[in-house]
């Protein structure tokens, strides 16, 4: 199921998830499923065919205006600092590479002051006339105790701590992915929490969307974890008709295909909504669907675009680091972490060289 920038390994406790039912994590986010069995690596995946243009069904709007804008690459970050510090290392230059690629900054209980983080981040994009992609991830009872454990200590806590993050963003333009995994992961938690946890994610909805150049995607987990009516009723009860739209497998593993086709079937369920996919490990769409964590086969999937060929697609991104660990699993570190070595076998495996 569902990491910070500088170079601080300490607040790389964020994006880990990998996108399936009941798999939440320590930090990162964990979309995934928690049964972990070994699965042996498949082949890269061959290169994506050209892509075809989706018409854009009856009653949907046209792209919004971020996408017309660049996406923004933070420098230095940790893989590009990694290379610094070990250019000699196998597969450096891959690392680099990736590191090069525009990425999201998570932010969460590992921000001591989150509206300073905030914007310092966004002012930096400003700066660069460039498009930030932000990830909150810091909702009450985060992760259900398991992988991405963590999170606000109550509902007052975590709607002031939106608040913050709104103040830090201010006027400027960001494109915020609101909490990995808390609708598609709803079923860990009793029935009043989950009511508590829709009207959080609706307050920060709100919140965040006082200002209009912020964009905001309700995270609504991957095809393999919630069926498209499920999710649908859990969107529209975290307050989707003022949000801008949904994302999908943030940190999993599933195809590009597969995510369009559900991403249409839901945005038709909740008036048309645009969403966009997590594409950073998406290379390989061979993998068995129990092999989530730290998955030997995966492959780096296709480059960040808002070229997506859907007119409900608005972009393709990179949400999740790709070289930060799922979690204690397949040989890698706590979730969120660096894993390396890892990063490296999924750029090899996507063909890279």
């Amino acid at each position: 199921m569902t990491a910070i920038i500088m170079g601080v390994i300490a607040s790389n406790v964020i994006g880990a998830y990998a996108g399936a039912p009941n798999a939440p994590k320590p930090h990162p986010a964990n979309h995934k499923r928690q049964n972990s069995k070994t699965v042996k690596a498949s082949a890269p995946a061959p290169k994506p065919a050209a892509i075809q243009p989706i018409p854009a069904p009856a009653g949907s709007t046209g792209a919004p205006a971020w996408t017309k804008l660049p996406l923004y690459v933070e420098q230095p970050n940790e893989a590009t600092q990694y290379y610094q510090d070990n250019p000699a290392a196998d597969g450096a230059a891959l690392v680099k590479r990736a590191g090069e690629a525009p990425v999201a900054h998570w932010f969460g209980d590992w921000d001591a002051d989150v509206r300073a983080s905030v914007d310092a981040y966004v002012g930096a994009a400003a700066q660069a006339n460039a498009i930030p992609v932000a990830v909150l991830y810091n909702m009450a009872e985060r992760g259900c105790g398991n992988y991405s454990a963590g999170g606000a200590a109550s509902s007052a806590a975590y709607v002031d701590w939106g608040r913050q993050a709104a103040a830090g963003i201010g006027g400027r333009q960001a494109v915020v992915i609101l909490e990995p995994d808390a609708l598609a992961g709803l079923d860990c938690l009793p029935a009043a929490d989950q009511q508590a946890r829709y009207g959080m994610l609706a307050q920060a909805v709100s919140t965040l969307k006082t200002n209009p150049n912020t964009w905001v995607y309700i995270d609504a987990g991957n095809p393999g974890w919630q069926t498209a009516n499920t999710m649908a009723q859990r969107l529209k009860s975290a307050n989707i008709a003022q949000a801008d739209g949904f994302s999908l497998n943030v940190s999993n593993y599933m195809s590009t295909a597969r995510n369009q086709a559900y991403g249409n079937q839901l945005a038709a369920l909740v008036g048309n909504k645009h969403y966009v996919i997590d594409t950073s490990r998406s290379g390989n769409s061979n993998l068995s669907p129990d092999n989530w964590c730290n998955s030997p086969g995966a492959a780096l999937g296709s480059l960040p675009t808002t070229t997506t060929g859907s007119a409900l697609n608005d972009a393709q991104l990179w949400v999740k680091r790709p070289w930060e660990s799922d979690g204690a699993c397949n040989g890698g570190p706590t979730a969120g972490m660096p894993y390396w070595q890892f990063m490296v076998q999924l750029a090899k495996n996507a063909g890279w060289q």
